[in-house]
């Protein structure tokens, strides 16, 4: 019948699966699908070298210690709170801070 589709079974003599350790392909029939997996992605040019310099100083290199995110902004240093502005609304009244206006 035309227009309908059978799902490839084993049994088949154009179907088969192949797996390439190095690049992760998998290739059915005659066409092949990538999965990029971590390691691929790491051996990316662009990738592999975008915000690759240590962040030791400046707003980079600091972090939430509610959420530990890094990208925030916003982060609260004063007191050495060091928490986005989201969690400290948060969590103002449970640190004892109290709103007089």
């Amino acid at each position: 019948m035309q227009g309908t589709h059978t799902p490839p079974n084993a049994s088949s003599p154009n179907i088969f699966l192949s797996f390439s350790p190095q690049t992760r392909f998998i290739f059915y029939g005659h066409c092949h699908l990538p999965h990029l997996t971590e390691n691929t992605r790491s051996t990316m040019s662009h990738e592999s070298v975008w915000y690759s310099r240590p962040r030791t100083y400046g707003k980079g290199s600091r972090n939430c210690v509610v959420t530990g995110e890094k990208k925030k902004a916003g982060i609260i240093r004063k007191y050495g709170l060091n928490m986005s502005r989201q969690a400290f609304r948060e969590k103002a009244a449970d640190i004892g801070f109290v709103k007089y206006r």
